[in-house]
């Protein structure tokens, strides 16, 4: 099974209002990132049934999954940013993420996982000659 023990990351954000929120937004991403490149994936059946319709058979990640995640926050004047300098930070660290978990595990390995979510039998069996 691969875990994420720790992330760290670094965002153009504009200018920030609410360190908080935007702390939160970056975290949120990051954690789903994280879900997209491990653990969820829509199953069906032979007949197109979906078989993991709830939440228990669906993996989320939840607080006790979370790495560190330590951020910063890099404030690069736009001219075209939105209201006050502001620029949206909630969807790079999401599609950021999921790919540097890929390419992490591809170096590791020495060949690439083609298929999301990695499982650790997707891993197993990117790792048979």
């Amino acid at each position: 099974m691969v875990r994420v023990v720790q992330v760290n990351t670094a965002h153009d954000s504009g200018t920030i209002i609410n360190r908080t929120g935007a702390l939160g937004q970056v975290e949120g991403g990051v954690m789903m990132g994280i879900g997209q490149a491990l653990t969820e994936g829509t199953v069906y059946d032979a007949d197109g049934r979906q078989r993991n319709a709830g939440l228990l058979e669906y993996k989320l990640q939840t607080c006790a999954d979370a790495p560190d995640i330590h951020t910063h926050f890099v404030q690069i004047a736009t001219p075209d940013a939105g209201p006050r300098g502001a620029k949206g930070l909630a969807e790079a660290p999401n599609v950021a993420t999921a790919a540097a978990i890929s390419n992490a595990l591809a170096r590791l390995l020495g060949t690439p996982v083609r298929r999301r979510p990695m499982t650790a039998e997707r891993v197993w069996e990117a790792m048979q000659p």
